[in-house]
């Protein structure tokens, strides 16, 4: 499962950007009720003790996911974009409206 609470158990839509631990991937994700529905991935090791900055960039139909400042993600999906559609996941169900 993508993140705890990510898996079914939640009913979300819209997009996603995430580190799935599991996997050791960064990840940028379409979810459609709860479907979800990869769009792109980075792999990086984490080290413990070491802060990460994410950036989620969305412009129209161009969606950009941006670890420590470097482009790791780059696609295009016109499901959706309009404001409030995007999110940066916890490792819970909460989600933080972009």
């Amino acid at each position: 499962d993508a993140l705890s609470g990510l898996d079914g158990s939640c009913t979300v839509s819209g997009y996603s950007a995430f580190y799935w631990k599991s996997t050791g991937e960064w990840t940028l994700a379409r979810y459609d009720s709860s479907t979800f529905n990869s769009l792109g991935t980075y792999a990086q090791t984490l080290n413990n003790d070491t802060n990460y900055t994410l950036k989620f960039e969305l412009r129209g139909s161009a969606l950009k996911v941006y670890v420590d400042g470097v482009e790791r993600i780059s696609t295009t999906d016109s499901t959706y974009t309009t404001a409030g559609s995007s999110e940066l996941a916890a490792d819970t169900c909460s989600l933080f409206p972009l």
